[in-house]
């Protein structure tokens, strides 16, 4: 007897046994701060705020936030400038003032408090050189940068309560370099250290309850991975540099499923610096600010300019997880600090600073 099929009941048995095709994201451009002559959108909360920093002509740079339209507050930092790095779903913001003389290897972090003024991070009663990460109420993290002895730049993880350093996050992989860019309660910290057992590469790190995981991008030019802020369904922006920072390359990065999502567009520094719970990140590229949406439908802006950005997700490379001492955190310590009248001398010894500075951005 041979058996008919309707073509509804064709059309739905396709569906099972072929597998889904995923729909492609996109890269829509967001508005650049009037005036400016580059603007970094630096991260975004869960109610599409963003908040980050824009550059003048006269190489200043400034503070902003607002929303995905182009509706900005602007903010000036003292000294030579400097900007937004984080803002949570309150609106609380942190940063960072370019002072090269206070703060000369990075930066003097502050936080943003209500009524505009800036109150500045403090450690043994002295400022925080370094990178600000990431912010959630009184709590934040970060990274202190100060030169040894030696001559050698440490770059320190650490968290903070309000304005004030609170412990060390001591991650049990051997390096001298490492940064908290994000974090998400109690249980997660990410971020990026410096492997000196593995040619000083620099490698993505997520801590989740005292266990430490490094990951590296499935790419040979990949030397360089650096995890900046994570959403609490595990998916984390960030780039891949080449082992010289001559070039940049953007992603997101699966936590759950250890895979990343390369975000392609054309620039020679491409990266993303925060994913919201909507899948919603921040990239930039050579000055230019857009909005990494997951589906064009639900893109909250939509642009004749928007980018395809094809769901091809791709696994990580020598994932190696590793048991902490102490849950990972550590007393507070007093690192030994060289003089800064000695930092011009001594930086010149180590040529992993000087690329970094020579960077364009730094996120």
């Amino acid at each position: 007897m041979q058996t008919r099929y309707s073509a509804r009941y064709l059309a739905a048995a396709a569906l099972i046994l072929c597998p889904s095709i995923a729909e492609s994201g996109v890269l829509a451009p967001i508005p650049s701060v009037p005036g400016s002559t580059a603007t970094y959108a630096n991260d975004i909360n869960n109610s599409n705020m963003i908040a980050g920093e824009y550059t003048t002509a006269d190489g200043v740079r400034h503070g902003f936030f607002g929303t995905l339209d182009g509706n900005y507050t602007r903010f000036d930092v003292p000294d030579t400038g400097g900007g937004a790095t984080a803002l949570d779903d309150n609106g609380d913001i942190i940063g960072v003032s370019i002072s090269s003389e206070t703060c000369p290897y990075y930066g003097c972090g502050f936080r943003r408090i209500s009524d505009g003024a800036l109150k500045f991070f403090s450690m043994n009663h002295g400022p925080i050189d370094g990178g600000p990460g990431d912010v959630s109420g009184n709590a934040f993290v970060g990274d202190y940068r100060f030169l040894d002895e030696n001559g050698y730049l440490n770059v320190v993880p650490y968290i903070g309560k309000g304005t004030k350093y609170a412990a060390e996050i001591s991650l049990p992989f051997n390096t001298i370099h490492a940064s908290a860019r994000g974090f998400h309660g109690t249980h997660f910290v990410e971020g990026w250290f410096r492997d000196r057992d593995d040619a000083n590469r620099d490698r993505g790190f997520v801590v989740k309850d005292g266990v430490a995981t490094a990951y590296d991008y499935p790419d040979d030019q990949a030397e360089i991975v650096q995890f900046e802020r994570m959403n609490s369904k595990g998916r984390i922006a960030g780039a891949w540099y080449d082992g010289q920072q001559n070039f940049a390359n953007a992603f997101l990065f699966d936590w759950r499923n250890h895979k990343f999502l390369p975000i392609a567009l054309s620039g020679t520094y491409v990266y993303a610096t925060s994913v919201n719970d909507a899948g919603l990140a921040t990239v930039g590229a050579d000055g230019n600010p857009y909005l990494y949406c997951p589906s064009k439908k639900t893109c909250p802006i939509q642009s004749a300019a928007d980018v395809e950005v094809p769901e091809k997700w791709i696994p990580a490379r020598n994932v190696e997880s590793r048991i902490c001492r102490n849950g990972c955190l550590e007393p507070h310590r007093v690192p030994h600090r060289v003089k800064i009248g000695d930092a011009s001398r001594l930086t010149a010894r180590d040529p992993e600073l000087q690329r970094e500075l020579r960077l364009p951005f730094r996120p």
